[in-house]
């Protein structure tokens, strides 16, 4: 029973993938409706399907989303994605508490297989995977669905993606540790004040 569950349980993970790629793919047929039909479904999958507690990285990307758009903002000029709320494109921002909070999913499935109980080298192991990832994402984002800043910044060295100022490449590059360090973290702590709890109330 426990290895059909494990069964389940991975095919479900591999499903999830492979829908959200091809899913990445339509988005050059209609970026910004799909875009929003993707964020329905990836964090609908993540709660009710992977039982992903989704709360908690939502709000620490969008307020890490929030936070950099206060200053960055002014940038974000996209030929396919037009809709802003109270000045603040709408892509980047929901765009970043969606991404972080996937990867937080695959952070700590990764960190369990590890088996990385400290907080730091659990931030450093999904950190490295966020960095890759950020590089992959912009690459195929500007390269093969044309999303686009109208800007004439220059790319990363050597890699043709993220033409923005060299200060946003790397908050782009800091948002990932930043929202990692944070999420272990919050979660350490409360696992910890849980099972602390769970102690108190086998004594009483």
């Amino acid at each position: 029973m426990r290895k059909l569950r494990l069964r389940a349980s991975e095919a479900a993970d591999v499903f999830y993938l492979a829908s959200l790629m091809l899913l990445y793919a339509f988005w050059l047929k209609n970026p910004e409706v799909m875009f929003f039909i993707t964020c329905i479904y990836a964090v609908c999958f993540l709660k009710f399907v992977l039982k992903h507690h989704v709360a908690r990285p939502l709000l620490i990307g969008l307020a890490i989303a929030f936070a950099y758009l206060t200053v960055f903002k002014e940038f974000y000029h996209y030929q396919a994605f037009t809709l802003h709320i109270f000045g603040y494109p709408l892509f980047p921002l929901l765009a970043w508490p969606l991404a972080l909070t996937l990867m937080s999913y695959y952070a700590r499935m990764l960190a369990c297989v590890l088996k990385l109980e400290r907080l730091w080298p659990k931030v450093f192991v999904a950190y490295g995977v966020y960095a890759i990832m950020l590089i992959v994402l912009e690459y195929t984002a500007y390269h093969y669905l044309n999303i686009r800043l109208a800007s004439s910044y220059s790319s990363l060295p050597l890699i043709d993606c993220l033409h923005t100022p060299a200060s946003l490449k790397v908050v782009y590059f800091i948002n990932g540790f930043f929202f990692f360090t944070v999420y272990f973290y919050l979660n350490d702590l409360y696992s910890t004040r849980s099972v602390s709890g769970r102690h108190r109330s086998l004594r009483t």
